[in-house]
């Protein structure tokens, strides 16, 4: 009776210590699954900081450039020279690098060249009249207001305008 009795107690027992190891499993599992979706949210906040981040940032460089995030890292990437549809311009010694009327240029004719290449006159052309009517035209065909988000054709309407003035102030 003795043997069936300990036997009973060792059932028991051992019932007692599996419950306990079940409930600690559980309590593991469930620990587990809090940690787990504590580091999900942690995560997705640091997505979120990130993502306000780089959106602060786009938006400095869009104030920052005056709408033209393209051309700040055109202007940043240290290139010498840039190609449009007049021709290719800028060289070491010859260097157009802003829409202001400064260059790196020391003679003006390559200038003056290029200018009467964007406004489509040659230099037998060049009037008063002429230069309006043409500056107008090719304005109304590069305005950025026209096509909006088109960097192209608004640099191509800056250096219009650029030329423009430069032979205005000249005539």
């Amino acid at each position: 009776m003795n043997i069936i009795l300990s036997l009973i107690v060792l059932i028991i027992v051992v019932s007692i210590i599996l419950k306990i190891l079940d409930f600690v499993g559980m309590c593991c599992a469930v620990v587990a699954s809090v940690i787990w979706r504590i580091g999900q949210i942690i995560w997705n906040i640091l997505r979120f900081i990130f993502s306000a981040l780089v959106f602060i940032y786009d938006v400095f460089i869009y104030f920052k450039t005056g709408g033209h995030k393209s051309h700040y890292n055109h202007q940043n990437q240290g290139s010498n020279s840039t190609q449009n549809e007049f021709g290719s311009y800028g060289s070491s010694q010859n260097s157009y690098q802003s829409y202001d009327g400064s260059t790196n240029s020391t003679n003006t004719t390559d200038k003056e060249t290029l200018y009467l290449q964007v406004l489509e006159l040659s230099r037998s052309e060049l009037n008063q009249a002429n230069l309006k009517r043409n500056y107008r035209r090719l304005a109304k065909k590069y305005h950025p207001d026209l096509h909006p988000g088109d960097l192209q054709k608004e640099e191509k309407f800056k250096l219009l305008t650029e030329a423009y003035d430069y032979f205005c102030a000249k005539l």
